[in-house]
């Protein structure tokens, strides 16, 4: 009796831990675990492959981010499709056990067409798993710890961001590149375990129809994002955030050195970036609870655009080195991490609590194809802004549009966010 009171204590102190208390969350997180410190071993090993071993240089390199990014855009939003159709843990067992195969194949691809025909195969496959598991997410938990398991869930992205290049390094140096491709593969079938120890999940019945159609089907997640105000808001914000990513790492390493930020500050720089990701997923899991959703992210999204707009400005004015360098390399990229950490929670969870069971698949694979494609054209846009009006403003412009959309988000901040399940779409 003492060690269970103790367990709920325990647990009401450290809020982020009370998704682990049941059962199928924790088999979900854990196998999350495993498969993301994987997902560092097939990158490590691929970029020493295609650009020191091969030495195809930047076109190889770009090539294999295309054929990274490519089917979220192509096949993401039909595979959501799919998702709602079938059983979620069918779907997401299959897809590890499938990609477990196709990282395999890459001990023996013996050139760069080869490689770009796996990982394009291996990303078709996790543009179905990542809708399932979203909306497994949802079913394994109440409603009341939707927030903390979606921050539990980022904090396993975000930790093995800041660990996995460390962890993929480590075990490059000692089994070398087929051996971490062995050990990739092996973290897809650990992963797969994890996944068939989850119960059968109850799922509400689609609503009756003369047939099933794709087209239909697949317009109907289009047509709930449109008419969810807070899903079409938080839909809105994480591909402006998105955007922004895509900006800063387009520029934002010469932004850096036009500041004065040395060679010797860029790794604890970039160590920082990763603590605060892990920093903002920890806060809103653990003092989240209870918050007003849309009003955080609008917050978020205006301190991602008023720190671009400020490293923006210091560059205009040709501020470098001393404070300036030491804000720029160290300050602003743990907010920057916090911001998207803690932005990243909130999508997850409105995602979630705005859409109902039949239709997550599709409503996750529609807004991830537009957080994927839409910031394809944050390169041409910056670097055009980087050639006409300089460096500064390319940072400084597209930071202040950021801050005009938080302060927009901020004032939609009582839009309501359904906490019940939710009638979907009509046919």
């Amino acid at each position: 009796m003492g060690s269970s009171g103790s367990k709920e204590t325990s647990t009401r102190r450290f809020a982020l831990l009370a998704p682990l208390a049941h059962r199928p969350f924790r088999l979900l997180f854990w196998g999350k675990v495993v498969s993301n410190l994987g997902d560092w071993l097939d990158i490590l090993a691929l970029l020493t492959l295609i650009v020191y071993r091969w030495d195809l240089g930047a076109f190889g390199w770009g090539a294999y981010l295309i054929a990274l990014t490519l089917p979220y855009a192509v096949i993401g939003p039909f595979a959501g499709v799919w998702v709602d159709r079938l059983p979620r843990k069918t779907v997401m067992v299959a897809c590890d056990l499938a990609r477990a195969v196709v990282v395999l194949g890459l001990v023996w691809a013996p050139n760069l067409p080869a490689v770009l025909l796996f990982v394009t195969i291996q990303t078709v496959f996790s543009t179905f798993f990542g809708p399932a598991q979203q909306a497994t997410i949802r079913a394994t938990v109440p409603p009341e710890d939707l927030l903390t398991a979606n921050s539990l869930s980022q904090l396993a992205d975000n930790a093995a961001r800041l660990i996995g290049p460390g962890i993929g390094g480590l075990v490059l140096v000692l089994v070398g590149l087929r051996g971490s491709f062995i050990a990739d593969a092996a973290t897809f079938l650990i992963s797969a375990a994890f996944l068939l120890r989850l119960p059968r999940l109850a799922r509400l019945p689609a609503p009756p129809t003369v047939r099933r159609r794709f087209w239909p089907e697949f317009r109907q997640g289009v047509h709930h994002i449109v008419r969810r105000r807070a899903l079409l808001i938080t839909v809105g914000c994480s591909v402006a955030a998105s955007f922004f990513i895509r900006a800063t790492d387009t520029i934002g390493a010469v932004v850096l050195k036009a500041l004065g930020v040395t060679t010797g500050q860029l790794g604890p720089s970039f160590t920082l970036l990763g603590l605060g990701y892990v920093a903002g997923a920890l806060a809103l899991g653990q003092w989240g609870k209870g918050r007003t959703p849309i009003l955080i992210m609008g917050l978020g999204v205006l301190e991602l655009g008023s720190l671009m707009a400020m490293l923006g400005t210091a560059a205009i004015e040709g501020l470098s080195g001393g404070a300036v360098a030491i804000f720029a390399a160290f300050v602003s990229r743990f907010l920057l991490g916090f911001g998207f950490g803690a932005l990243g929670v909130v999508y997850g969870t409105i995602l979630q609590r705005e859409t109902p069971d039949d239709l997550m698949g599709r409503v996750a694979a529609t807004s991830e194809m537009l957080k994927t494609t839409i910031p394809l054209v944050a390169p041409l846009i910056v670097g055009g802004l980087a050639a006409w009006l300089g460096l500064g403003w390319a940072f400084a412009i597209p930071g202040g549009g950021l801050m005009i959309v938080g302060a927009v988000v901020i004032l939609a901040r009582d839009v309501p966010v359904g906490v019940t399940e939710l009638p979907s779409s009509p046919q």
